[in-house]
């Protein structure tokens, strides 16, 4: 199936149209949640790798696009319209919520353009610094020293890593920044991943528990849950939660 480029979630204006990604097989899908690793790190690569062996031009994306990527060949596999039954946990009171949804309902929020057209300096680590949306092959250069020394396991602090234009050359001395930076230098990469990797839309629900608690009378117990580790999990919550039902089970008698 075609991905037109200009659906993903940079805006980007790259060079080449659209993605050729394929739905997968029931067979394909029985493989991947055998050998899908549970760790963060390893995930993301195989993930990465499943949508790498559809297109090549995937390499040439901004990073902020192959969740996305990810999630589409996945949406196409299973259904867009597939009711999806999980539970998460409420960001205020701490409570599990039931939530239904469908996989339509997910969206993904387009990046600012000066993102990717501009120079961005920072101050950090009382030091000048260019900041960039790397490409996902970029970014796997500086992926593959966490995958092979585990040193950080952290999807979210790696991402931040490599946003630092520096860091291909320097990604020691950038790290160590990251890690343990502190004071306005932890708002800073606070925001940084806010304008470049928050681009997908929390799910409003409602959570009784905080009406009971009284925690917030004004919304009436709405709450923004964030779905990311649902979309990267939702090939088996979907299996796990949604069992066939019986309706589409016919019984005949054997003559």
């Amino acid at each position: 199936m075609q991905l037109l480029t200009q659906s993903l979630p940079s805006g980007y204006p790259y060079k080449f149209d659209s993605l050729n990604i394929n739905s997968m097989y029931f067979g394909q899908i029985l493989e991947y949640l055998e050998f899908v690793p549970s760790n963060e790190i390893e995930k993301f690569y195989f993930d990465y790798k499943l949508v790498l062996a559809d297109d090549p031009h995937v390499d040439d994306l901004l990073l902020t696009d192959l969740d996305y990527v990810v999630f589409f060949k996945k949406g196409i596999t299973i259904s867009e319209d597939l009711e999806f039954k999980t539970s998460a946990i409420c960001p205020r009171c701490k409570s599990t919520i039931d939530l239904n949804f469908k996989l339509s309902n997910v969206r993904f929020k387009h990046l600012d353009p000066r993102l990717y057209s501009e120079i961005l300096e920072i101050k950090f680590d009382n030091t000048s610094r260019i900041i960039r949306m790397p490409t996902v092959k970029e970014f796997m250069t500086i992926f593959s020293n966490y995958r092979r020394y585990k040193k950080i396991t952290d999807m979210k602090l790696i991402k931040l890593i490599a946003l630092f234009q520096d860091s291909t050359m320097y990604q020691q001395l950038i790290e160590q920044a990251v890690v343990r930076s502190t004071h306005e230098d932890i708002t800073m990469l606070a925001t940084l991943d806010k304008l470049f990797y928050d681009t997908i839309d929390p799910l409003k629900v409602h959570c009784d528990n905080c009406v009971k608690l009284d925690l917030d009378t004004q919304k009436g117990g709405e709450v923004e849950v964030s779905i990311d580790k649902l979309i990267s999990n939702y090939f088996r919550e979907i299996i796990e939660n949604n069992p066939i039902a019986e309706s589409k089970i016919i019984l005949r008698e054997i003559h």
